[in-house]
């Protein structure tokens, strides 16, 4: 029957054909995904800031504590719009700018925390000074800017902050 052998010589062509194809796609999502060393570090040791006690009730801050429930449930989007709100009325509050920082880094925009984060970890005055150090630390880490990284997580009060350094230091 030359009609089947045609038909199963044409079908195990595809058949070598689609796994080459299939095999040239994961080498490049592999390759592609692939972390570097310092984004693994970055990885292992960012947690978002577990946040400040929030008390709901009839104060002048609820519109910030609101925000801050958000962020505690990982809704960082709606607390960062709330305080982006009430960053316009007091754009130097180290409390906000802060978390804004923090929340943005929890959604991988690592520049844009960098611009809420940079003055307070520089502001030896600021309540979030050291805080501000670790996680300035670990975005110029993760962007393999290590050296620098390691002078603010220095500066930082983290638990982890030895653990950091030592393993850098490998």
């Amino acid at each position: 029957k030359p009609s089947s052998k045609r038909i199963f010589f044409m079908s195990t062509k595809w058949l070598a054909a689609a796994s080459v194809v299939l095999i040239a796609g994961l080498l490049i999502f592999w390759l592609t995904t692939k972390q570097s060393k310092y984004e693994k570090i970055y990885t292992v040791y960012f947690k978002p800031d577990p946040g400040l006690l929030a008390v709901m009730g009839n104060t002048e801050a609820y519109t910030f504590e609101r925000a801050m429930v958000d962020y505690k449930e990982g809704n960082f989007e709606k607390a960062i719009a709330t305080w982006e709100q009430l960053r316009a009325i007091q754009p130097n509050s180290d409390t906000l700018n802060y978390f804004l920082g923090v929340a943005n880094l929890a959604l991988q925009r690592d520049e844009k925390a960098l611009t809420f984060l940079s003055p307070i970890s520089e502001n030896k005055n600021s309540s979030f000074s050291k805080e501000a150090c670790w996680y300035r630390g670990l975005i110029l880490i993760k962007k393999g800017l290590a050296e620098e990284g390691l002078e603010f997580v220095a500066k930082s009060n983290h638990p982890k902050r030895d653990d950091l350094l030592n393993e850098l230091k490998q």
